[in-house]
């Protein structure tokens, strides 16, 4: 039995074009009893109720008006009506080419598809209207997807839009009316298109492509996305804008498809990529993501694992993992997170940890992160999206919840509902707060952007007390602060560890901590006279990287902290 169709048309003051769409979809050279058009126009306000009058007699058409409610709407009440196996989008200013559906007939036929699981993508023109003449290349070449052959596994993902325009997307049925169903129709009264092919995507695992140009795009100056710039089609998607709505409704959409294990990680890991996409600057850019070092600290090879775990884990794409040598587990072979060891050499303490494994990292940015504690799956792509996005500062910190050593759960968000972190990002100013005052959360929650001060604190031949090195991160933390600034997010994207002795309240998790976990008193005025000397001796890197306001305040802070401290 061949292929039934529908035709969905869904119109919104589109009445110089409607009448010619409507012309091109019942043209088509396929039995006419085997395919049907319902028009839904979206409540226009021009003459589109006229044009689309006219079709209410003609055989095969279904014709609907309702008020106005978007274009998801407009789609769902399209689908609801239809009575074919396979829906066919087409924009109301575009055009179907006479041999559509059957060249997408017979491609269903040949992959031998089921309504239930087709999502099929075909080539288009992109004609110029204002200058009368089709471009040189079409849809897929100017989205990069003529590239994938003839079918695309979404985990080789590596561009926003793989789709073809609405009027080139074919879905069976029963899978767009579940996605309209899904679907809120106020998150989307625009560009529907875009939603539904991710998640139609998400949810059989692949596209299918016909290579073929059985539609035209029309580009008349009104079109929503896009416009021709030198005889070349430019687009105009506002992602940035989209992304966090789109996101939303994919996870929602993910956890409606039951998946376990494997096949949910999968399209998790997808969302993700989808994500970065959308606020990464292409490779076209000249730029590339930058590269994040996470150090494990510890000296138990179990909790070191639970730790690696969790690293491997990030859905970032550039990353190494750092941890001692000889305690950490051998690599996962599919991982492509890179591993390098680092040695500290005999003592072992905290500080040597850090400062070994700062001086074998490559990153542009660092995390330390101590044995046991565990990071969320999206703590650096969080991390790097307001730090790239937002402030400029030298550290980023977010909330934690916190677990037992036998990991479970004491609290879920520490610092959201503690009163002291007020908005979801906060940036505090260098030289803003004093010494003594500990404004961030856990140290395994905090992204260090590595500097030339940096570099010359976790140089090894440097002077550094007893009492400051056992200080542990409180230092390095400090000198990003007081340098350049701290950016506080009220998100909850890592595990921290409490120890068992330990009271579970805003006075212990809201003060810095020592390695093993006990509360920490810090040398303020060691930490005076360093500041102090490392000001002196490296007097060149301070001119050289901060601006002269800083050094104006810088002493007068100082100073206050001096008299602090006695």
């Amino acid at each position: 039995m061949r292929p039934t169709f529908t035709i969905a048309i869904a119109n919104y003051n589109y009445a110089r074009y409607v009448g010619e769409a409507i012309e091109s979809a019942l043209a088509q050279d396929y039995p006419p009893e085997l395919f049907e058009v319902i028009v839904v126009d979206d409540g226009s306000t021009d003459a589109s109720r006229e044009v689309i009058e006219r079709y209410r007699e003609r055989p095969g058409v279904q014709i609907r008006f309702q008020e106005n409610q978007g274009h998801s709407s407009a789609l769902e009440t399209a689908v609801q009506a239809a009575r074919f196996d396979y829906v066919c989008l087409l924009d109301s200013d575009d055009l179907y080419l006479p041999t559509k559906l059957a060249q997408v007939a017979a491609r269903i036929e040949a992959l031998d598809a089921s309504p239930q699981t087709l999502f099929l993508c075909h080539d288009l023109e992109i004609r110029d209207d204002g200058a009368g003449a089709t471009l040189q290349h079409t849809w897929l070449q100017t989205m990069r997807a003529d590239r994938y052959g003839e079918s695309l596994d979404p985990s080789r993902l590596d561009s926003l839009y793989p789709f073809a325009n609405p009027s080139g997307e074919v879905f069976g049925r029963p899978l767009i009316a579940a996605i309209l169903q899904a679907l809120p129709p106020w998150a989307f009264p625009r560009g529907t298109d875009t939603p539904i092919c991710m998640a139609a995507m998400l949810k059989t695992w692949r596209i299918e492509y016909l290579h073929q140009c059985l539609s035209v795009y029309r580009v008349h100056g009104k079109n929503e996305v896009g416009r021709v710039v030198d005889g070349r089609y430019s687009v105009g998607l506002r992602w940035r804008t989209r992304t966090p709505r789109l996101l939303s409704f994919l996870e929602r959409w993910v956890d409606t498809l039951a998946l376990e294990g494997e096949e949910r990680s999968k399209r998790l890991s997808c969302l993700h990529k989808i994500e970065r996409m959308s606020r990464v600057p292409a490779p076209s850019r000249g730029t590339s993501p930058p590269l994040v070092s996470i150090a494990i600290l510890g000296d138990s090879p179990e909790s070191i694992a639970q730790s690696a775990q969790s690293v491997r884990d990030q859905y970032h794409p550039r990353l190494e993992l750092l941890g001692p040598a000889g305690l950490m587990p051998q690599d996962n072979a599919t991982s492509t997170v890179a591993i390098v060891p680092y040695d500290a050499g005999p003592t072992q303490d905290e500080f040597a940890q850090m400062t070994a494994a700062y001086r074998a990292a490559s990153g542009d940015y660092i995390v330390f992160v101590r044995q046991g504690d565990r990071l969320d799956r999206g703590f650096v792509e969080q991390h790097l999206l307001f730090r790239l996005h937002g402030a400029l500062v030298g550290v980023s910190c977010s909330d934690v919840r916190l677990v037992s050593p036998a990991n479970t759960l004491i609290h879920a968000d520490v610092f959201a509902n503690s009163g002291a972190w007020k908005q979801p990002l906060q940036q505090v100013p260098p030289l803003a707060t004093g010494l003594k005052d500990w404004i961030f959360s856990s140290v395994s929650a905090c992204m260090l952007r590595r500097t030339a001060l940096l570099d010359r604190l976790f140089d090894p031949t440097q002077p550094l007390s007893a009492e400051l090195r056992a200080a542990g991160l409180w230092l390095p933390l400090m000198l990003q602060h007081h340098a350049a600034g701290v950016l506080r997010i009220r998100e909850t994207l890592s595990s921290s560890v409490i120890g068992d002795g330990a009271a579970a309240s805003y006075g212990y998790v809201s003060a810095p901590s020592s390695a093993n976990g006990a509360i920490l008193q810090p040398p303020l005025r060691d930490a005076c006279e360093w500041f102090a000397d490392f000001y002196r001796r490296e007097h060149a890197l301070f001119a050289a990287w901060l601006p002269p306001t800083w050094h104006q305040r810088f002493e007068a802070w100082l100073q206050q902290q001096l008299e602090a401290a006695n």
